[in-house]
Parts: C-alpha cells; sequence; structure tokens
C-alpha cells in the first residue's frame, strides 16, 4: 500500500473518481465531469492535499483521498477505494499510511445519514459522533472526530471489536488521568528510563509492537496453520495485549524540573507490569488479556504465559534489547 500525492496533472482521474463517489453514496450531486474537474482544481490550489492509494507491488490505482490542511483538526472531504477492491482491508491500510503520512494530530469529517457503509467504516476508524449543533444547515450530513487516542495510537484501529476498544482507551485515559501528562508530552516520553540516550518514544514502542504483533500472526499463520491448526492465536486477545502491555508506564514515569523523565515513587513500589494489569482489570479487560500485561517482561519468565503472552513478551523484547546492544550494553540473559 502506498499513497502518492496528487498534482494538479492528476484532476481528471480525481474527478472521476469523485463522481464514482458521488454515485456510491447517492449524495444527489448533479455536477459534470468539468464541473468536478474545475473544484477538485480549485481545492488543490487552496490548502487541499490529494493522494491516489497504490497497491504496493503492481502500481495498481484503489482511490483517493482529498483533506484539508489549512485548520486543524484536518478535515478528510473525501476518501474513495473503488468497488472491485473493497471489503479486503484495503481502506484501513490506507487509513493508517495516512494518518502516519501526515503525522495527524486529530481529523473530523461528515456522512451522509443514509450512508451506512461509510458510517460503518469510519466508525471502526476510530470517528465519534460530534455534537449535533455542529451538523450542517442541509440537513444531510453528520459530524464525526477521530478520537483523540486514535489519532495518538492508530493501531487501536486493529481492535475490531468497539466494546473492547473502548475499554482500552478508558484504561489509557485513566492512566493519562493520574500521570498528569499531555499528549503532547506522551508523544515526547521516551520508552525507557535505563537506556541512556535512547531516542525513541514510548508511543513509537508501544506502536510497533503492536505492528509486529500483526504481522507475525500472519507470518504463524502461513508457517503452521494449514498443517497444524490446533496451534493457532486469538487474534483479539493477542493485538490487545500487545497495545496494553506499557500501558502501566504512563504513570510510572513523571518529569523532573528539567522535564526530564524518571521513574517515580508508584513506580518504585509497583512495575509496569503489574499497575498496568490493575489499570486494565478496573475497565473490565478480560483475565486473559491482563494476563498478557502482567507477564510481559522478562521478569515474569518462570512463570506460565499463554500463547498470546509469550509471543508479546518476545515481540517487546524484540523491540527492546537492540537498543541495548547498539550502545554497548549486557543483555539480562
Amino acid at each position: 500500500m502506498l499513497l502518492q500525492q496528487a498534482a494538479l496533472n492528476d484532476i481528471e482521474k480525481l474527478a472521476e473518481y469523485n463522481q464514482c463517489l458521488i454515485q456510491d453514496e447517492a449524495s444527489g450531486n448533479t455536477a459534470s465531469l468539468l464541473e468536478l474537474q474545475n473544484r477538485m482544481k480549485g481545492f488543490l490550489e487552496n490548502g487541499y492535499k490529494a493522494y491516489l492509494i497504490l497497491e504496493e507491488v503492481t502500481g495498481i490505482e484503489l482511490g483517493y483521498i482529498l483533506a484539508d490542511f489549512s485548520s486543524e483538526p484536518v478535515f478528510i472531504r473525501h476518501f474513495f477505494i473503488r468497488r472491485e477492491y473493497r471489503r479486503k482491508g484495503l481502506g484501513q491500510a490506507a487509513f493508517l499510511q495516512f494518518l502516519d503520512k501526515e503525522q495527524i494530530l486529530g481529523a473530523k469529517l461528515q456522512i451522509l445519514k443514509w450512508n451506512q457503509p461509510a458510517l460503518a467504516f469510519f466508525a471502526q476508524m476510530g470517528f465519534e459522533k460530534a455534537g449535533l449543533r455542529e451538523t450542517p444547515e442541509d440537513g444531510k450530513h453528520l459530524w464525526f472526530s477521530l478520537n483523540p487516542w486514535v489519532a495518538f495510537i492508530p493501531e487501536f484501529i486493529l481492535v475490531r471489536e468497539l466494546s473492547l476498544r473502548n475499554r482500552i482507551i478508558d484504561t489509557f485515559e485513566e492512566a493519562k488521568r493520574i500521570s498528569g501528562w499531555s499528549f503532547q508530552g506522551l508523544r515526547e516520553l521516551p520508552f525507557t528510563v535505563n537506556i541512556p540516550g535512547i531516542k525513541i518514544t514510548l508511543r513509537e514502542h508501544m506502536r510497533n509492537v503492536a505492528y509486529t504483533v500483526d504481522k507475525n500472526y500472519d507470518i504463524f499463520r502461513h508457517c503452521y496453520g494449514i498443517q497444524h491448526p490446533e496451534y493457532t492465536w486469538d487474534y483479539t486477545k493477542l493485538i490487545a495485549g500487545a497495545l496494553l502491555h506499557d500501558v502501566g508506564k504512563i504513570i510510572e514515569y513523571s518529569a523532573d524540573e528539567n522535564g526530564r523523565p524518571y521513574i517515580n515513587e508508584r513506580g518504585k513500589l509497583m512495575h509496569h507490569s503489574i499497575s498496568g494489569a490493575m489499570l486494565a482489570e478496573k475497565h473490565g479487560i478480560s483475565e486473559d488479556i491482563v494476563h498478557i500485561i502482567a507477564v510481559h517482561v522478562q521478569d515474569g519468565m518462570q512463570k506460565f504465559r499463554s500463547p498470546e503472552a509469550a509471543i508479546v513478551n518476545k515481540i517487546d523484547l524484540f523491540h527492546f534489547d537492540p537498543f541495548k546492544s547498539f550502545i554497548g550494553m549486557k543483555q539480562n540473559y
């Protein structure tokens, strides 16, 4: 999956896609193709960016995204995947890439009230209905805003069960409230204070562990799923545990008067694997996922680990131990 920024010479192509989008959502827009081309030109000359969504290997065009970057939050005006490529996870992949490519901190969009496929898709992408007073005057659209935690960790989208996703987000929200960290502070917080000079942030670490777990789920299934179907991971538990494994670090770290993070008194009394597990349990996260948080660290190596906990433990170390090696630190084994 690739996003290629469109230029003015792509306007005809974008207008054709826009016409398909209008037909799909039954908006009632009767503009001609030439009128859509002129409108698209106006967008691109006035603060908008358009991206063509391309299949990475073949370069086949899958659709496009049009968004207004002239103010915050970003306004996503168009998001279109061609009909023959829908229901294959490509829209989700394109949206994740879009958030990353533009480092989106917040986003909003409008959806026609009757457009059930769009309503369902963007709910899965982390958009929530905004206040009714923001409904446009035409009475046909509803405003939606991207949950700030999904902007912070887009991999929350990988949790398809929305009730579980909401409980995970509630766990993070309470950790943020307890700690007093702002989103900006959390974006800059290093993932460990035990590796001098580390530049990897906690946000990067949590995202990359979840990303690697997601990819390894497919690899493991490819290697063993056909011949040994009895050896399978529960994807929902796996990705939830990966996302939550370091939530306790948010309350384990504080900043000194110079803004440098350190392990606070709470962190000295209780390791983040335990405080994170307690927070998650408080918010109704099931025991098998809490188990992953509690035993994800090397200190838990003598304890039983479920298959999902074992892989989160190993991938967490995969994203930790090499950084010690880069500066010549000894490993713990």
